[in-house]
């Protein structure tokens, strides 16, 4: 006569094998900067402090923040918490992109007046506004200010032109992405009234 509670047992091991397994998935699941960084090769990890900042994270081993978003399947925006664990990737680190596409400017310069306009951003960024004389070759940068556009929201801002662009007749005006140094430009041909 067959015993069914020995058939039983090995029933209930497996069962119990495939809830660990289960478990684990989810619990490796909710730390994907930990499994990517185990794909890339680290040179060092940094332990983030409270006040980090990309920018301060980045300059401390000598990269671009994109790389270390990238070695850790960080995405923008990029949320530093004290206590997570970075990987440093190699200075020859290559990334691809991990933005989102580039946003929409335009911009009118009237007089001493430029306006700029962003739109078509697909998630929250902040950008810094840079103008120049549009026959300079190298240089001439001036920062006019800043600007965070909102998820998939237009926004426009005014800005006084400085000295150095005072005779310029062609603008060349770029928004640079705060934390990717992604640039967007375009030329602009200046009008009097």
């Amino acid at each position: 006569m067959l015993n069914l509670q020995s058939r039983s047992q090995p029933l209930a091991f497996v069962r119990v094998l495939l809830s660990i397994l289960l478990a684990l998935s989810f619990l490796l699941a909710a730390f994907p900067s930990q499994a990517q960084a185990a794909t890339t090769t680290c040179v060092a990890y940094y332990t983030v402090q409270k006040g980090d900042t990309t920018t301060k994270i980045a300059k401390t081993f000598g990269l671009r923040w994109r790389q270390i978003a990238v070695a850790n399947d960080m995405e923008y925006p990029y949320v530093l918490k004290a206590g997570m664990r970075l990987c440093i990737p190699p200075k020859d680190f290559s990334t691809e992109p991990t933005v989102p596409a580039a946003a929409v400017l335009k911009a009118q310069a009237v007089n001493n007046r430029l306006t700029v306009t962003v739109s078509n951003t697909s998630a929250r960024r902040a950008f810094y506004v840079r103008v120049r004389d549009a026959s300079s070759i190298v240089g001439g940068w001036t920062k006019l200010g800043s600007i965070k556009v909102p998820k998939n929201t237009t926004v426009v801002r005014s800005y006084s032109l400085p000295a150095n662009v005072s005779k310029a007749t062609h603008l060349q005006v770029c928004l640079k992405e705060a934390t990717t140094d992604q640039l967007v430009c375009t030329i602009v041909l200046r009008t009097y009234r």
